[in-house]
């Protein structure tokens, strides 16, 4: 879960990303935005990055905990990993839930804690999502 001082520095950190000199925007990219990720947190605990509701990157503890390799994902929105009341999984459902099963690429129901941050950088949205086990 990211704690108050996290938010705070990854809000700062991403936002000193994305405004260019004199109003230009610089390119922000979802590799920009996991270099910053990867310096904030332990690289065991998974993270993802959605930009504009699909699957835009994630780090190697996302894959070693739910076997999904990155090229089979990004692209995709969260349902494809998402096993909840719905079928399918609405593309929003990620966005307003706390605790998840996450279906494991092998079949495995995974309960997870979700902590979601959404940046609006330029006119694309991001959402930084850490999970953690309950």
């Amino acid at each position: 879960m990211l704690t108050h001082p996290q938010r705070h520095l990854l809000q700062a950190v991403v936002a000193k990303l994305a405004p260019g000199v004199y109003g230009a925007p610089k390119l922000v990219d979802e590799d920009a935005v996991m270099v910053v990720l990867h310096q904030m947190f332990d690289p065991a605990t998974p993270l993802l990055l959605l930009k504009d509701g699909v699957f835009a990157a994630f780090n190697p503890a996302f894959t070693e905990r739910f076997g999904y390799p990155i090229e089979e994902l990004v692209g995709h929105t969260p349902g494809a990993v998402i096993a909840g009341p719905f079928t399918p999984i609405p593309d929003d459902y990620l966005l307003h839930q706390r605790v998840l099963t996450v279906l494991h690429k092998d079949g495995t129901l995974i309960p997870q804690l979700f902590t979601r941050l959404t940046i609006g950088i330029g006119d694309s949205i991001f959402h930084v999502g850490v999970c953690t086990a309950p």
